[in-house]
């Protein structure tokens, strides 16, 4: 009876007190082969571990209908903060993609773990239609928790209604930490990527660990500004222009400060009116010296070859007049 009361009027009631776990892409248009192709992403907005095997995977719009609702594999967990993501076909979605899903529908790939059909709330037969479908997250009593469905006229109760993506496209959308979820919008296939807003989440889903692994804390949004103190402004180089420096700032002594005292001619003088011999044939003078008509002589100049006689010379006169 209480798989009963899950329903009204045909469609799944939304849980009272929903879980932190919401649905974060579908990928229902794939390019290749359609349903292997096909995988949802899974997100856990809370800071705690949240067990999988509570929750209910499912494509199946109604209590007891032909389309899937199916349980995860017992004991399973999601971390806080992590992301996982469910594959029809683990085998096709490594080659569309490089990497394991962290779970499958099918068993196609023995190291991941896959999901089972909830035979109390609906069948096995996992596959989403590209025109009108839907993919929901319930709790293990059919409650509805999350989802999303697309190209519906008459949006089903507490389930978002997104337009249709073309191939190759996904239905995603991003979440605030600690605020309500953004609405869904069209996107590029990206399992895995962080889609909460200022959370610097890791891809665990790419180890094939069922969500075990461990994710970064959410990053500061407004990180400290590392320089908060306005650097010195830097010193003048030059703050004041030097005085320049008189290269000659004594004046140099006149080398001839005085001028030199013109030597006067020596006046030779002659008795006898006779000329006189002041070393001809030396280098010296030679010639006549005419007397004056006052008894002296007329004065002459030596060159610098006859100065070393001139003292001879003046001596020799000096004597002449004395007799």
């Amino acid at each position: 009876m209480v798989a009963g009361l899950a329903t009204v009027l045909g469609v799944w009631m939304s849980a009272t007190a929903p879980t932190s776990v919401l649905v974060s892409e579908v990928a229902y248009d794939i390019v290749g082969s359609e349903p292997d192709g096909e995988w949802v992403e899974l997100i856990n907005l809370a800071d705690a571990p949240v067990l999988l095997d509570e929750l209910r995977l499912a494509d199946e719009e109604s209590l007891g209908g032909s389309e899937a609702v199916l349980a995860f594999p017992p004991g399973t967990t999601l971390g806080p903060w992590q992301v996982v993501v469910v594959a029809v076909s683990a085998a096709a979605f490594d080659i569309a993609h490089g990497a394991l899903p962290d779970f499958e529908i099918k068993s196609t790939v023995a190291t991941v773990a896959h999901l089972t059909a909830d035979r109390s709330l609906g069948g096995s037969q996992f596959q989403l239609a590209n025109s009108t479908d839907e993919v929901l997250l319930l709790d293990s009593a059919g409650l509805l928790i999350d989802g999303v469905s697309w190209g519906r006229t008459a949006p089903m109760p507490g389930v978002a209604n997104a337009a249709t993506t073309t191939e190759g496209k996904t239905l995603v959308r991003t979440f605030d930490v600690g605020g309500p979820p953004r609405p869904w919008g069209v996107g590029t296939a990206s399992p895995w990527d962080a889609p909460v807003i200022g959370l610097n989440a890791a891809n665990p889903g790419q180890t094939g660990d069922g969500g075990s692994g461990t994710t970064d804390p959410p990053v500061d949004p407004d990180p400290v500004d590392p320089d908060p103190v306005d650097p010195v402004d830097p010193v003048d180089p030059d703050p004041v222009d030097p005085a320049p420096v008189d290269p000659d700032p004594v004046d140099p002594v006149d080398p001839d400060p005085v001028d030199p005292v013109e030597p006067e001619p020596v006046p030779l003088e002659s008795d006898s009116g006779t000329g006189i011999d002041l070393g001809a044939g030396r280098g010296g003078y030679s010639g006549p010296i005419t007397p004056e008509a006052d008894g002296g002589c007329t004065s002459m100049s030596l060159s610098s070859a006859s100065t070393s006689l001139l003292p001879l010379a003046l001596l020799a006169l000096r004597r002449r007049r004395r007799h």
